[in-house]
């Protein structure tokens, strides 16, 4: 692994989180696996100047007993011939640090993960947009508790998202 980066945040864990997972999608990197026991997120960019392969990254999450948590991302490169990362992954991991503080003030402050879910008010919303990947128009129906939360998912997706409205 290379360098890490690390920042701490008074906001929950789960909020943080939710945060990371945006910016990592907008920033065009692809989530390979989430796993919200060990507060664990791995994704992979592609490829650059500085590398040929991309990097494969993990943005790990560390909660604070007084409340707030910590995030630390590392990567190394995607498995390649190049000998050198050219510190590629810690600039990314800064980038991904720098875009998370963008989206912060846009993730509810109560951490979803910590309601039943059958406890929930979830709405359906329609959420239309252009696929990420095939440059489509195109809609999906999700259900969520508030609109902001459906435009997370839908990005998590993989959708640019251009227009939500509660689904008939």
């Amino acid at each position: 692994m290379g360098k890490s980066v690390s920042r701490s945040f008074k906001q929950d864990v789960e909020v943080v989180m939710a945060a990371t997972q945006k910016a990592i999608v907008h920033l065009g990197y692809k989530i390979d696996s989430i796993d919200r026991d060990s507060f664990l997120i791995n994704f992979k960019t592609g490829t650059s100047w500085r590398s040929w392969a991309g990097q494969e990254m993990s943005a790990l999450f560390v909660s604070y007993d007084h409340g707030g948590c910590e995030v630390q991302i590392a990567g190394k490169r995607n498995h390649s011939i190049q000998l050198y990362d050219w510190g590629e992954s810690s600039a990314i991991a800064s980038k991904v640090i720098k875009t998370v503080l963008r989206f912060l003030p846009s993730i509810p402050d109560a951490p979803a993960a910590n309601q039943d879910s059958g406890s929930a008010n979830l709405e359906k919303f329609r959420v239309v947009g252009v696929d990420r990947k095939t440059q489509n128009d195109t809609y999906i129906v999700i259900e969520a508790s508030t609109k902001a939360n459906a435009k997370v998912k839908a990005e998590l997706k993989g959708l640019i998202v251009t227009e939500i409205r509660r689904a008939d």
